[in-house]
């Protein structure tokens, strides 16, 4: 079974990181996932896997709508850096499909 879900995650004005990530098992294999950027413009970055591990970075502006999907979650990790400069606020929407069948394994 599938279900479909949208996370909202304020961003406050502070020094943000948010850690590398990865797919998790729910999510799914080689599903899609969106993230709606509103506010603050950050950095980020996605580092592959098994390659030599340097980041490749993108500015997320207001309104930017990244779209990840294929095999874009299995070989690559992701993240937004942390930063010294204080940004304004942020909120990031993700859009994202859960196979509950993948929770009970």
């Amino acid at each position: 079974m599938l279900v479909q879900f949208v996370s909202v995650q304020p961003v406050p004005v502070v020094k943000e990181w948010a850690g590398t990530a990865t797919t998790k098992k729910a999510l799914g294999k080689d599903t899609a996932i969106g993230s709606l950027s509103l506010g603050a413009q950050r950095k980020f970055s996605f580092r592959h896997k098994k390659k030599d591990g340097h980041p490749v970075s993108i500015q997320l502006e207001n309104g930017s709508l990244l779209v990840m999907r294929g095999t874009t979650q299995t070989f690559w990790q992701h993240s937004v850096p942390k930063t010294t400069k204080l940004a304004a606020p942020r909120i990031n929407l993700t859009f994202r499909t859960i196979v509950l069948e993948e929770l009970s394994r």
